[in-house]
């Protein structure tokens, strides 16, 4: 089955006495500019138009006209509404656009078929309004007015090239919202059949409805920040696959795509790319990161991200949606990066992904053989990514996680890696060292050390292999980390009661916080705005009483 988009040189059409593509047009367009790096993958065309749109600066003016006309509104030979009045269903009913359902082993186009392939698309897509704004909540995209021929949402059906399942256009023809974010109107693209690709025919045209109906709810309902780089669109892709899994949860499409996450997701020096990366990979190996968030916070969390994004960029609204969980968006990346050992062989449906089974095991960026008395690994890693790394002993293969969680920095600065040195080691290594169950200790040096969480898991049991639990970060610098995160083993979920004394026993802070399962081991978060108000530099002593036990810890904090 074709899996990646196919495109042609097709600008000017007439040299190839046939209608192009208008994705091929694009595609070609682009290339001409010099502005297409990679490879085009992935089923959805979106990214390509999101592409030439947000670059058309940079494309010479002669070029300009191909992609404006390429994007223009196709012109069907008839139209009919669907069941719901909502969607408006463009279609010709002869020649190369003529739709056609799908028939046998291999499948072929039934003739005369485009009015039962049209009454499909059209319950089809009102079934996604159905899920996507009355069940699940997210806001009902505005109507375009008399553009298409009417106030509804439009849906053109047309035969695209070989590996291309549809798309959206229209971007900037009407726009609600102008400045820094805008919200513009769009119409729906899909093929007329679905055949030969990767996911044929009824169940081709049902992900496709979802996700390309999501994506005019994402820049419609909610809007594109034209600030941050890239403008978060990986967002939208990720969100857009995830949408066809909750729609139509019984096709697993996505499956397919799962694999560039898990094997393919770095550059040539092995380095994991950030999770915020857009120009080298388009986001549908990413979906799940929505499937987590989803699974472990609750649905409803995506459309208060979604809702959140009216005001503020992508990654801002998840962290303060998580913030109103008890969490952050720190917490569940390094949470996220953890889930995603527990796949393939190593699934657990009932902790971690209801369908991790059929997920690829996460390649290791880099291993090394424990022999002698130490063994280091160096690399660097780029804001907002997860790297994984294989120490290798006699009986085990100790697993060490590197999450660089600095969110703020894939916006302001997200082409610069910085480097660390992590080493396993008999004696005391450099950096900030944690002792690990089998007795040796793990060191972690970097220069911004709140900007990062490790982790280390063994490959045999599968058991997080840090000893006894401390607070974090330690020291604790009151500028520059968000929060002080207190262990709390062995207490169930509750609210945990918090104080803090300086070395001479004086009161400097207390407070009531909830008790909440990370990683499978319990902790209390107490963010530090809080902290900044009382307490100063020094040797502190720490508090921390549960229903179930009292914990006591030394801290230095600096201010």
């Amino acid at each position: 089955m074709r899996s990646r988009l196919l495109f042609f040189l097709v600008v000017p059409a007439l040299l190839f006495g046939q209608e192009s593509s208008p994705l091929s047009a694009v595609r070609q367009a682009l290339t001409q500019a010099g502005i297409l790096e990679v490879e085009e993958t992935g089923k959805c065309g979106t990214p390509l138009i999101f592409e030439a749109r947000r670059r058309m600066n940079e494309i010479p003016v002669s070029i300009q006209s191909s992609i404006r006309a390429a994007l223009q509104r196709p012109v069907m030979q008839t139209n009919r509404l669907s069941p719901s009045g909502r969607f408006r269903i463009h279609y010709d009913t002869t020649e190369v656009h003529q739709p056609a359902v799908l028939s046998g082993t291999p499948a072929v186009r039934v003739a005369n078929s485009h009015e039962e392939y049209v009454d499909s698309v059209a319950a089809v897509f009102d079934h996604c309004w159905n899920v996507e704004i009355d069940m699940l909540g997210f806001e009902a995209p505005p109507l375009d007015g008399d553009a298409g021929g009417g106030p509804e949402h439009d849906v053109y059906i047309r035969s695209l090239f070989a590996g291309e399942f549809g798309y959206i256009s229209d971007f900037g023809e009407i726009k609600y919202e102008s400045g820094d974010k805008e919200r513009t109107a769009a119409f729906i693209v899909i093929d007329n059949d679905f055949l030969g690709l990767r996911t044929e025919g009824w169940d081709g045209l049902r992900v496709t409805a979802a996700h390309e109906f999501f994506h005019v709810v994402q820049v419609g309902s909610y809007g594109i920040w034209n600030i941050v780089p890239n403008y978060d669109f990986y967002f939208y892709e990720l969100t857009g696959v995830w949408m066809e899994d909750v729609v139509y949860d019984d096709i697993n499409d996505y499956y397919e795509d799962l694999p560039l996450f898990f094997s393919g997701f770095k550059d040539a020096a092995n380095r994991s790319y950030s999770f915020a990366e857009f120009n080298a990979r388009r986001g549908y190996e990413r979906s799940i990161f929505a499937h987590f968030l989803d699974q472990r916070f609750g649905r409803e969390l995506l459309v208060e991200v979604w809702d959140g994004v009216k005001t503020r960029p992508v990654l801002r609204s998840i962290h303060l949606a998580l913030q109103d969980r008890a969490s952050s968006l720190a917490d569940a990346f390094s949470e996220f990066a953890h889930w995603n050992l527990f796949t393939a062989s190593r699934a657990d449906s009932t902790r971690y992904y209801r369908e991790g089974t059929y997920y690829p095991k996460m390649s290791m960026n880099f291993s090394a053989e424990f022999t002698g008395s130490a063994s280091v690994i160096r690399s660097s890693a780029f804001p907002f990514s997860l790297q994984y790394f294989g120490y290798r002993f006699p009986s085990d293969t100790v697993i060490a996680i590197v999450v660089e969680k600095n969110f703020e920095g894939a916006y302001s600065s997200p082409g610069i890696a910085a480097n660390f040195e992590i080493t396993l080691s008999n004696s005391k290594p450099p950096g900030g060292v944690q002792t690990l169950r089998n007795g040796v200790k793990s060191g972690f040096a970097v220069e911004k050390p709140e900007n990062w969480r490790t982790q280390f898991i063994s490959s045999t049991t599968l058991r997080d292999l840090r000893e006894a639990s401390q607070p974090f970060p330690s020291p604790l610098r009151l500028f520059h980390a968000d929060a002080l995160v207190l262990p709390a083993d062995g207490s169930s979920a509750g609210v945990g009661e918090v104080f803090l004394l300086s070395s001479s026993l004086d009161l400097v802070f207390s407070g009531s916080f909830p008790v909440v399962d990370v990683l499978g081991k319990s902790f209390v978060r107490i963010p530090v705005s809080e902290l900044r108000k009382t307490v100063g530099t020094g040797v502190h002593f720490v508090v921390l009483k549960t229903r179930e036990k009292e914990y006591q810890w030394k801290l230095a904090v600096i201010r």
